[in-house]
């Protein structure tokens, strides 16, 4: 195994410890990833270590000099199907926190892929990427991770570090999301009953279906292509909110629904 794979390897083992105790972790296990390669292979060591399928993707930002450096400004990181979970109508649901680790609140659009992904799939535009979701659904992604400064040191702990994501909650299908405009697309955050943000589907850099072209390029690079059914939580539309154990979160996406939830802390701190 050469020196990069070993490092790659101790780091992700340690991220996929903590996370399955829900212990939180003081510093950035091992040497903080240099560039996109980097950070890419520890998060594909971890993904190989976790034991779970991979069930969708997260989209995050890459911002500032990184944006600049690399010249993407998106990212991609793992959502577990044991962590995904459907909402259930008038019901408040759980969003796991670990103590003393890093939590967000994330209200997203979430696109649900419609066939698998042909083999040496090339770029897509927004366009044709939209025409590859079958169904489109209103959401809460629970960014989360044992590390509580992952959010301050940038995307490429983030992207290490599981992408930064803990679950997601999959609310209702939007009937016509195929025709409607983005614009049209509108969510309003609370958290504890104070409105905390509020946005529509094209504050987004390029829009949603940006986001979703991007997903399919880059799970395509990392050899991870897109399948049926994937779920690709498209990008935070109010914003990322940092949120502790006990607090209350109402998502309203006006006509489109309602989701709830409460922050339920999970492991020692």
């Amino acid at each position: 195994m050469s020196q990069a794979m070993e490092a790659a390897a101790f780091s992700a083992d340690a991220f996929a410890r903590a996370r399955r105790a829900s212990e939180p972790l003081g510093a950035f296990p091992g040497l903080l990833p240099d560039d996109l390669e980097q950070a890419y292979a520890i998060q594909s060591a971890a993904i190989e270590g976790w034991g779970d399928q991979v069930a969708g993707w997260k989209v995050g930002r890459i911002t500032g000099d990184l944006e600049q450096r690399f010249g993407v400004n998106r990212f991609i990181g793992p959502i577990f199907g044991e962590t995904i979970c459907a909402a259930q109508p008038d019901r408040e649901m759980d969003f796991p926190v670990i103590v003393g680790g890093f939590a967000a609140l994330e209200v997203e659009l979430i696109a649900v892929v419609q066939d698998d992904s042909p083999i040496g799939d090339r770029p897509l535009t927004p366009t044709e990427a939209r025409a590859r979701i079958g169904s489109l659904h209103i959401g809460i992604e629970m960014a989360g991770s044992p590390l509580h400064s992952i959010h301050a040191l940038g995307a490429l702990a983030s992207i290490a570090g599981f992408g930064n994501n803990l679950g997601l909650l999959l609310g209702p299908e939007i009937p016509d999301f195929r025709t409607r405009p983005i614009q049209l697309m509108n969510a309003c955050t609370h958290l504890d009953d104070v409105q905390i943000g509020q946005s529509d589907a094209a504050s987004l850099p390029g829009g949603i279906w940006t986001a979703v072209a991007f997903a399919f390029e880059q799970a395509a690079r990392i050899g991870r292509p897109l399948c049926k059914s994937d779920l690709i939580s498209t990008g935070a539309l109010t914003g990322v909110h940092p949120v502790q154990a006990g607090q209350h979160i109402v998502a309203d996406f006006g006509k489109d629904g309602v989701l709830r939830c409460v922050t339920v802390p999970v492991g020692r701190g």
